[in-house]
């Protein structure tokens, strides 16, 4: 197989920002407030039986003055949760496959949701404690060096 040019990108009005492609020829600083998807793949790998497929495990990280939050910890990521099978021949699609796919979705939504909300909350409790603790952003990065 052969890895992907690039490791993540910048989520923004466009899911896929094309300027902001993390890879070895960006040069833009990351900000506080920059949400990414940060991923490794892998491209024409091949297998006997289904043939030739692409591997992607990626993340959704949220960029904070002193640190990064991951924001798809909660999602649940077993295979089944996670994969997709796209066949490019036609093929009938089964009405009973297709309401489970539309459930499943459903369910990442809602669990992204939650995620998200969670890691929102958990960083709002971060700044009041600093906040209340009179500790500056550099000031803590110090701390925990």
């Amino acid at each position: 197989g052969n890895l992907l040019k690039n490791v993540g990108f910048l989520m923004g009005i466009e899911f896929r920002e094309a300027t902001y492609l993390l890879g070895p020829k960006n040069t833009n600083a990351l900000k506080a407030g920059m949400v990414f998807n940060v991923a490794v793949g892998l491209q024409n790998l091949e297998d006997k039986k289904n043939g030739k497929y692409a591997l992607l495990i990626a993340d959704t990280v949220l960029v904070g003055e002193s640190t990064c939050d991951v924001l798809t910890t909660l999602v649940k990521k077993s295979f089944k949760n996670i994969s997709y099978n796209l066949n490019v021949e036609d093929e009938e699609e089964d009405p009973k496959a297709a309401a489970e796919e539309a459930e499943r979705r459903k369910e990442l939504k809602a669990a992204n949701r939650a995620a998200l909300s969670e890691a929102s909350e958990k960083r709002k409790r971060a700044t009041a404690a600093n906040s209340n603790a009179g500790i500056t952003a550099e000031e803590l990065e110090i701390r925990r060096k």
